[in-house]
Formats: structure tokens, sequence, C-alpha cells
């Protein structure tokens, strides 16, 4: 943990262990003020879908105001098959679907500030963490130019 701290201090990025994706996820949903924006593969997420811990968190946070907005890669029997799974009503909610053939790139990106990112290696896929401005801006781009 001190290593990963020094980490942070020292360049603002950080590789995150496997065992801690899903609280760091919960980390910066639960302290999201005001935009929550993430992707998702739709195919895995109905085959290997979150905890629903996860899913009653983002519902309090939007509950609160805080703003989700989801892309999600994939068919659209997959997505409505997502929506019916877990089904959205409030407000602050916006969904998109992307078609296959876009570039997935996974990504949350929390009060355009606070990011969590996935980069597939040779070796499997990597998490990252990042507080660092330009990461930021370019999975901001990144996610804006998808809707």
């Amino acid at each position: 943990m001190i290593k990963q701290q020094l980490c942070r201090l020292l360049v603002g990025r950080c590789c995150v262990p496997a065992d801690q994706i899903l609280s760091l996820a919960m980390s910066l949903v639960g302290n999201a003020r005001e935009e929550i924006l993430v992707t998702m593969d739709l195919a895995e997420e109905l085959t290997k879908p979150l905890p629903t811990d996860y899913f009653h968190l983002l519902g309090s946070r939007m509950k609160e105001g805080v703003r989700l907005v989801r892309a999600g890669f994939g068919t659209e029997e997959d997505a409505h098959a997502f929506e019916e799974r877990v089904p959205v009503t409030f407000a602050t909610y916006k969904f998109f679907r992307v078609a296959n053939g876009t570039v997935y790139q996974r990504m949350m990106l929390a009060d355009r500030q606070n990011l969590l990112y996935a980069v597939d290696t040779r070796h499997g896929r990597r998490f990252f963490s990042s507080s660092r401005k330009g990461d930021a801006r370019t999975f901001l781009q990144y996610f804006e130019r998808l809707g």
C-alpha cells in the first residue's frame, strides 16, 4: 500500500492489483460529487456481471444527484438484455450503445479527474488508476467522441 501511495505522489498513475479493482471502482463511485462516466462491454457484463452492491451504490449516488453516463459496447440485443437486468429510472442516468467495431476502452472517470482504466496486454488485462489531468483529459475526449 505504501508503494502505491508513493507511486501516486510521484507520477499520479498506478497499477491496480486485481483484488483491489472493485473496491477502487466503488470508492470512485462513492466519492464522486457530480458525474461518473463509464464504459462497459455488454456481452462481458451479461456473462460475468458485477456484484449487486456495485449497482446499489450507483443507484444511491444517482438518487443523491450524481450524474451517471454509461457507454455500452455491443449489440442491440445485449443492450436490451442489460437494461432489463439492471433497470435504471433516475433522471441523472444516461445510457447509450456503441456499435461493435468501435475501439473499446474500459474506463471509469469520476468528476472528470479520478480515472480507472484497463489496458489489454499479451499478459492479460491490467488496470490503472490516475489522477493526472492529462490522462483524465485524454479519456474524457475518448468518451465524448463515443456519444
